[in-house]
């Protein structure tokens, strides 16, 4: 009529871990790794950003050996990025000179134009 079904959790139906002797960590406990990282994200996700910005703010003191060639390219990038800009702003700055040398022009004939139709 009724049948008892019984779920064992998986850990139970695997073995448990041997502890290895030559390192401090015993190799059971990578077994419930995935868990308590899942529940330690699920506990800090409304800290989030501030736990973001405290990790960025690590990496400056970390030495420049440290992926030096992935800072070298973050370096690089940075700098081709503001010479593009500066180049854009130098550009705008000398088309808003040439835009107000013409204007200075066009206003210097009107008022020329118009000073000779006085007399």
């Amino acid at each position: 009529m009724y049948s008892v079904e019984v779920v064992f959790p998986v850990t139970l139906l695997s073995p448990v871990g041997k502890k290895n002797f030559i390192s401090s960590t015993p190799c059971g406990v990578w077994m419930y790794l995935l868990d308590v990282a899942l529940l330690t994200v699920d506990s800090c996700r409304s800290t989030f950003s501030a736990t973001t910005l405290k990790l960025s703010g690590l990496k400056y003191l970390m030495p420049w050996s440290k992926k030096s060639l992935c800072n070298s390219t973050r370096h690089f990038a940075t700098l081709y990025n503001v010479s593009r800009r500066c180049s854009i702003l130098r550009s705008n700055q000398a088309a808003a000179f040439n835009l107000l040398s013409t204007k200075r022009r066009v206003f210097k004939s009107q008022y020329l134009s118009l000073a000779s139709a006085d007399r």
